[in-house]
């Protein structure tokens, strides 16, 4: 097959649409206010968020964790005492720096949440407002 450019959907593209769709829009729109009204949701958007703010930190090169510990600290929250001192690692900064530092990744995307969620809006404050909780420790 040969590269082709993207077209324009056809003007009758309404008639493409599949008749299961709205029934299925309906179920999902009930089972995500099911979750929401559970703890479910807020449960895993905690881990989602702590997921995230552990690999950012990884990513930049501010410390290194085995998966085996960054899986303990998704799932049972950032906590010292769940991070093993690793001597082949001298680069690591001390665990309650690497502890503060998850913490100010994990604040900030909170912040993103809430702005990506329609709750706060972009603006020059709160973009130092990110800048600030990124670089306090």
């Amino acid at each position: 097959m040969q590269w082709q450019p993207i077209e324009n959907l056809p003007s009758n593209w309404e008639d493409l649409a599949s008749s299961e769709l709205p029934p299925l829009v309906t179920v999902w729109n009930e089972q995500a206010e099911r979750l929401r009204s559970s703890g479910e949701f807020k449960t895993f958007m905690e881990r989602l968020c702590r997921e995230i703010a552990i690999e950012t930190g990884i990513i930049e090169g501010l410390y290194t964790l085995d998966r085996g510990i960054t899986r303990v600290l998704i799932e049972q929250g950032i906590n010292e005492a769940l991070i093993a001192h690793n001597p082949n690692n001298p680069a690591n900064p001390p665990i309650k720096q690497i502890v503060s530092l998850i913490q100010d990744q994990e604040a900030a995307i909170e912040g993103l949440f809430d702005f990506v969620g329609g709750q706060r809006s972009l603006s020059t404050s709160y973009i130092k407002q990110l800048h600030q909780l990124l670089t306090q420790n």
